[in-house]
C-alpha cells in the first residue's frame, strides 16, 4: 500500500518531531565524564570516548572513503532495512553518503574494540564495509564476521578489503534472521556484536533475543540509531531493562550494553 502524498509528508513531519523530543531528553540527562562517579564508565570516557585513533588508521579509512567516491558504479540493490522492501539503483558515492557510519562513531567502534581487546566482533549489516574497516584496523588479532543481504555488497565490500589489505574480515552473505544465532553460538570470550541492520524496534528485539542466550559476562553488544524512531527508543529501553544487562551507555545515535555481573546496574546518558 502506497501512502498519499499527505499521510507521507505527516508522517515525516511526527518522525522529525520525535527525533527532536528524544534528543532533549537525551541533552537534560546527558553527563560528561566530570559527573560520572562509577570509575568503569569514567575509563569509558577517557578511553573509548576521548582517545584518538592512530593517525595511520585514519588514514586508511579516509583512502577507503576516497576509493568508493571515485568509482562511477551504479549498485542494483534490494533494500532489507526499515524502509519498504524494493529494489532499487544507487550510485556507489550516493549510498556511502547515505549508509556509512561517520568518522565519529567509527573512532568509538574502533576504540571499543581496541581498549577492551575485543578477539571476535559479530556485525550485522556490512554495506560498503566502513563500519567493519574501523574496527578491524583497530587490532588486526581480531576476527571480525559481518553478515550482509545483498550479494553485490558482499562482492564490493570484499573487493575493498583485498585492495586495502584488510585481512581480518569475513563477509557472511545471507539474511541477519538466518546468520545471527548460527554466528552468536559460537560467542567466545571478549566478542563484541554490532547490530546495525533493519532499524525497527521489532527487529531489534528479536536480534537481542537470538544473541541473549549465547552472551558471556565480558560480552558487549552496541546498537545502532537507537534514537531512530520511537519504536527504537522503545526496543531499547526495553532491553536495557533486561535482567542480564547491568550497564547500559546511551550516547544519542548509539547505545552500549554490557553483562559484567560485577557492575552495579546502572543506565547512563553521556554527553558524545
Amino acid at each position: 500500500m502506497i501512502l498519499p502524498i499527505e499521510n507521507l509528508n505527516l508522517a515525516l513531519v511526527y518522525k522529525f518531531l520525535t527525533r527532536i523530543q528524544l534528543f532533549i531528553q537525551y541533552l537534560i540527562k546527558g553527563r560528561s565524564k566530570y559527573y560520572i562517579h562509577s570509575p568503569f564508565v569514567y575509563d569509558f570516557c577517557r578511553f573509548v570516548l576521548s582517545r584518538k585513533p592512530l593517525q595511520k588508521d585514519s588514514d586508511t579509512i579516509n583512502s577507503i572513503i576516497k576509493y568508493y567516491q571515485s568509482k562511477k558504479d551504479i549498485l542494483n540493490l534490494q533494500e532489507f532495512g526499515a524502509a519498504r522492501k524494493r529494489d532499487y539503483a544507487i550510485k556507489i558515492g550516493d549510498y556511502l553518503n547515505r549508509t556509512a557510519i561517520t568518522n565519529k562513531y567509527g573512532r568509538l567502534l574502533h576504540n571499543l574494540v581496541a581498549y577492551y581487546q575485543v578477539e571476535h566482533v559479530i556485525e550485522t549489516g556490512t554495506a560498503l564495509g566502513i563500519s567493519t574497516s574501523w574496527m578491524a584496523l583497530s587490532n588486526p588479532n581480531c576476527k571480525i564476521s559481518s553478515i550482509e543481504g545483498n550479494k553485490k555488497l558482499c562482492d564490493v565490500s570484499n573487493e575493498m578489503f583485498n585492495r586495502f589489505s584488510i585481512t581480518n574480515t569475513q563477509v557472511y552473505c545471507g539474511l541477519v534472521e538466518n546468520l545471527l544465532p548460527e554466528l552468536a553460538n559460537k560467542i567466545e570470550n571478549k566478542t563484541l556484536l554490532f547490530i546495525d541492520a533493519h532499524h525497527t524496534g521489532a527487529a531489534t528485539m528479536r536480534y537481542f533475543a537470538m544473541i541473549k542466550p549465547y552472551v558471556k559476562d565480558d560480552t558487549i553488544v552496541v546498537f545502532d540509531d537507537i534514537n531512530y524512531s520511537a519504536e527504537m527508543n522503545d526496543a531499547w529501553k526495553t532491553i536495557i531493562c533486561d535482567e542480564r544487562v547491568t550497564l547500559s551507555l546511551n550516547l544519542f545515535r548509539i547505545g552500549v550494553i554490557f553483562f559484567n555481573p560485577s557492575l552495579s546496574k546502572q543506565n547512563f546518558s553521556l554527553y558524545y
